[in-house]
């Protein structure tokens, strides 16, 4: 199941990419590489929210909740610090829209990886 969360995890990163790539060229004003750091720190902080929670899959229901639950912490700290940098950087010229699809992108990876590991979880119990 490692294999399917890393296939998953790495094929959103791609087809988020590309579309941020597209959305790039139709619309200047969206910051490719802002678009894109965030990409890959949100496929890095899934894959490191995999790796805090693996363990625990199996276990107590307890521990594997609270596995999710401070994976889903780091990562929305991880994201707040990041959005604030952003903003603070940025702050002359300032475009909104590249602020909401970052946090749509948050919202991908995190409802990816909770299913995800949901699902494997429900796989090992009996």
């Amino acid at each position: 199941m490692k294999k399917v969360f890393l296939l998953f995890t790495s094929i959103t990163f791609a087809l988020l990419s590309i579309l941020f790539f597209i959305v790039h060229s139709f619309f200047p004003d969206y910051s490719f590489i802002s678009l894109e750091c965030g990409n890959l720190l949100m496929f890095i902080l899934t894959v490191l929210a995999y790796i805090l929670v693996n363990p625990k899959i199996g276990s107590r229901p307890q521990k594997f909740i609270n596995g999710i639950l401070s994976a889903s912490i780091l990562k929305m700290s991880v994201c707040m610090v990041s959005f604030l940098t952003f903003v603070l950087l940025n702050r002359e010229n300032l475009h909104k829209p590249t602020i909401f699809l970052l946090l749509g992108t948050y919202i991908i990876y995190t409802a990816i990886e909770t299913k995800l590991l949901i699902k494997m979880n429900k796989g090992t119990q009996k």
